[in-house]
């Protein structure tokens, strides 16, 4: 009679095998250097009014709810001269809470340069509330959970987005952006 294999390894051989074939769970594999796909990203059109991102807020009664807003609308209310956007995959995992971590840690250089830090992940409001109060980050985190935003800056990908930075001007034009490791995320903003 076969037993039944638990169900992380049978989850760790779907992953693989999604990636591309079965390799050996091994050192080697698990700290191999972050490798940049694409140093440039394409040139981006200006940002839209049109492009929302879901933003936790908490209502008069005190519940946590997510509210639609503009993007350019959350850059051009901040009266900066504009936005340092960083995009991440997903709450909580290693990379990007030492990513958050990290631009928390720039944040004066960022404002006293005039620029306000967003972090934009698909998870929702309530996901990024809890990370951005459990990190006590001083800068806001969105949820771009149809990934519309990340289409619209060519980092969206099947299931989520890459780890990129942007550079966005009040007036929504895109400056630059790059696809970075969690570690070069500030330097390269």
């Amino acid at each position: 009679m076969l037993r039944r294999a638990p169900i992380f390894i049978v989850g760790a051989i779907l992953l693989s095998l999604s990636l591309g074939g079965l390799a050996p769970l091994s050192r080697e594999v698990t700290q191999r250097p972050y490798k940049q796909q694409d140093p440039q990203l394409p040139a981006v059109p200006p940002v839209p009014i049109s492009l929302q991102v879901e933003r936790p807020i908490f209502t008069d009664d005190g519940f946590l709810t997510g509210i639609s807003v503009s993007l350019l609308t959350l850059i051009q209310s901040s009266n900066k001269k504009g936005a340092v956007m960083f995009f991440f995959p997903a709450v909580g995992t290693p990379g990007c809470t030492n990513q958050a971590k990290l631009f928390n840690r720039a944040l004066s250089q960022f404002t006293k340069a005039g620029y306000m830090v967003l972090g934009i992940s698909p998870d929702g409001f309530f996901y990024m509330d809890r990370f951005r109060r459990n990190l006590d980050l001083g800068y806001e985190l969105v949820g771009d959970l149809n990934r519309e935003v990340a289409d619209h800056f060519g980092v969206k990908r099947q299931g989520g987005v890459k780890r990129s930075v942007w550079v966005v001007r009040r007036d929504g034009q895109v400056m630059g952006g790059q696809e970075v490791s969690p570690q070069k995320s500030v330097p390269t903003a």
